[in-house]
């Protein structure tokens, strides 16, 4: 078996480039990871954006900004289809 952290720098460097899980099973497993780790996936997924030239400008990034504050105070809403 696979130490997790030689796995974690195959996947880094591009290893396992063949083995990519798609967004729905990569969402499954932040989903059931604990939530003190729930930090570490945002700031990662931001700085990927952010590498990857996602926020075009400062208005783009704001206003995801906004919409997470918005889901942050009404979490249901994103059940109710209102913030996606």
């Amino acid at each position: 078996m696979t130490d997790r952290f030689d796995r974690a720098k195959a996947i880094a460097s591009g290893e396992r480039d063949a083995e990519t899980p798609c967004c729905e099973e990569v969402k499954a497993w932040i989903d059931r990871s604990p939530a003190t780790q729930a930090g570490y996936f945002l700031k990662a997924a931001v700085l990927n954006c952010i590498a990857k030239g996602f926020f075009k400008d400062d208005d783009t990034l704001l206003s995801y900004i906004g919409q997470f504050i918005r889901i942050a105070r009404d979490p249901l809403s994103m059940l109710r289809g209102q913030d996606d």
